[in-house]
């Protein structure tokens, strides 16, 4: 009998080494795989759900592509919410 494998979630610090890799040893894939290296990919309006105090993906990440955002002209929107959790999200524009 296989046993099933149990998914990670946010509050796991295992998380990224299941989704990923391990880190550092994996870096090249993080980097490869990170959307503030592909900016100049993005053409089109971008919305982000961002948690704040998401242990996964920090506020300050959002922040960085925001900026990219705006210094490409590329429309944007944020919902603000509190880890993860969109009940009390609040757009920011």
């Amino acid at each position: 009998m296989q046993r099933s494998r149990a998914i990670p979630t946010s509050s796991n610090p295992a998380t990224l080494d299941w989704l990923i890799g391990p880190y550092p040893q994996d870096r090249q894939t993080y980097a490869e795989r990170s959307p503030i290296n592909h900016l100049d990919r993005l053409a089109v309006p971008v919305i982000f759900f961002q948690g704040a105090e998401d242990r996964v993906v920090p506020p300050n990440q959002t922040e960085l592509m925001v900026a990219g955002l705006k210094n490409r002209g590329i429309p944007w929107v944020t919902f603000s919410s509190i880890a993860n959790s969109m009940a009390s999200a609040r757009p920011r524009t």
